[in-house]
């Protein structure tokens, strides 16, 4: 029985040993775990910041580079400037629109919309809208010959469709 009650006993401390072997491997893979967890967040924190700071250079950049062209067109602008039509021959816009029109053969209704006023970065403009009724070929090519008129303008919208065309747009003025 002794020989039973030592071999009982190695059981129990082998028992005890193993254990406590399973408890410090379940705590230190617990430790590890949560290490490359907080390991692997830092890393994405510093990923999207890294990320943010090379955006913010190339917008830095950008700004610089639009500062300088900035500088270089100044001079270009008096000449574009001098080419506006004042307000009051801003009128004769809707002649000039009524008479491409109908030299392509195109039903065309028009009217100016709302006026901004100049500010030191851009001109004086008005809003106007255009409707026309025609085939599409005489539509496009009134669009076209309205892009080559004599004002300074920018088209916002065109919508096209079989026989009619709509567009919004701005034209300049001093």
């Amino acid at each position: 029985m002794n020989i039973l009650g030592k071999a009982g006993e190695f059981k129990r401390q082998i028992l005890k040993n193993v254990l406590i072997l399973a408890v410090v491997i379940t705590v230190f893979g617990g430790g590890v775990f949560f290490s490359i967890f907080k390991i692997n967040a830092s890393l994405k924190t510093i990923f999207n910041e890294r990320r943010d700071i090379i955006a913010r250079n190339l917008s830095i950049q950008s700004l610089a580079a639009l500062r300088t062209e900035s500088a270089s067109a100044q001079p270009l602008l008096a000449p574009l400037r001098a080419k506006l039509p004042s307000r009051d021959e801003l009128f004769s816009f809707s002649k000039k629109v009524e008479d491409i029109a109908s030299a392509r053969h195109v039903q065309v209704t028009f009217a100016f919309g709302s006026e901004n006023s100049a500010s030191p970065d851009s001109p004086a403009s008005v809003g106007f809208s255009l409707s026309t009724k025609s085939k599409m070929a005489d539509a496009v090519a009134f669009l076209a010959d309205l892009e080559r008129a004599s004002y300074i303008m920018k088209i916002t919208s065109v919508d096209l469709s079989d026989e009619d065309a709509k567009m919004n747009g701005v034209v300049f003025y001093k």
